[in-house]
């Protein structure tokens, strides 16, 4: 699956403000304002753990008490772009840093939220192999909100961003569920009633539309289009071909069209191409 990222993405930086201006500001005075002052101070990460090799850095992972500076090795050792590890640490950027264990063999890596203490933002993801799968760079970085499940076998961890609502799996690459199509100015938001957690789409504030997740089947079902309040009025659609876990369900359903190909018996079938691996959301 090539990259999916919209040519519009800085419009939305701009239109959806799911985060906060001043976010990558934040992370780089917190990492560079000792520069101006005294040197860094870094305790919290010892200097040998930013010598590990990978290997090192794989075994030290499960550990509770050197997760943390094993996910921050890997992820230097991947020379990553990211807000997550600057080139100079200190215990300022370090307390702000959340490693968890989301399965058996994969963790997450990402900068704490101070809306809610189940959500990372510029998250990556690491697997036990010492893998490093960012879900997001540059702009949609700083946009990526990454929801902690408290139980995956009833809402799945996701990643979220203005108009892609991601799948984090146990294993392998994360799975786009809901996709909207570019120009509608709404986007996505998790939201919780109780203790049932669903997703949204919203304008500015006000829900739209609503997708709930279906345990059983393991697919999202809500509208795949609709119309929108006035203002701004007009309609959403999602984008049902890049959208992998959503059944439709709701909404303005389209007129049924035979959409059965039509094949040249005088034609070879040809044999499907492995689908490349998904890009990171945002420039590589």
């Amino acid at each position: 699956m090539g990259p999916l990222l919209r040519d519009n993405i800085a419009a939305v930086v701009l239109v959806v403000m799911l985060v906060p201006a001043g976010c990558r500001r934040a992370v780089d005075n917190a990492s560079g304002g000792a520069q101006a002052g005294n040197a860094p101070v870094l305790t919290l990460i010892s200097p040998e753990a930013l010598k590990w090799t990978r290997d090192e850095a794989v075994a030290a992972l499960p550990d509770p008490a050197t997760m943390l500076s094993a996910a921050v090795r890997l992820v230097q050792l991947a020379e990553l772009d990211t807000l997550l590890v600057p080139g100079t640490l200190d215990d300022q950027h370090v307390r702000r840093l959340s490693a968890v264990r989301l399965f058996e063999e994969r963790w997450v890596l990402g900068l704490l939220s101070r809306s809610a203490d189940d959500v990372l933002r510029a998250a990556v993801l690491i697997d036990a192999d010492g893998t490093v799968q960012p879900i997001a760079l540059g702009p949609a970085e700083e946009l990526l909100q990454f929801h902690l499940a408290p139980d995956p076998d009833i809402f799945p961890h996701v990643a979220v961003l203005p108009e892609y609502v991601l799948i984090v799996p146990a294993k392998g690459e994360v799975i786009e569920a809901i996709v909207l199509e570019s120009g509608a100015p709404a986007h996505f938001a998790l939201q919780r009633r109780g203790r049932v957690r669903y997703m949204a789409l919203q304008v500015e504030s006000r829900e739209v539309a609503r997708y709930r997740w279906d345990a059983w089947e393991q697919m999202f079902l809500g509208p795949a289009r609709d119309k929108l309040p006035d203002p701004p009025g007009g309609e959403f659609n999602i984008d049902l071909e890049l959208s992998h876990a959503l059944v439709p369900v709701g909404g303005i359903v389209p007129e049924r069209q035979d959409n059965t190909p039509q094949h040249d018996a005088d034609e070879e079938d040809e044999e499907p191409g492995a689908p490349a691996p998904r890009q990171p959301f945002g420039p590589v």
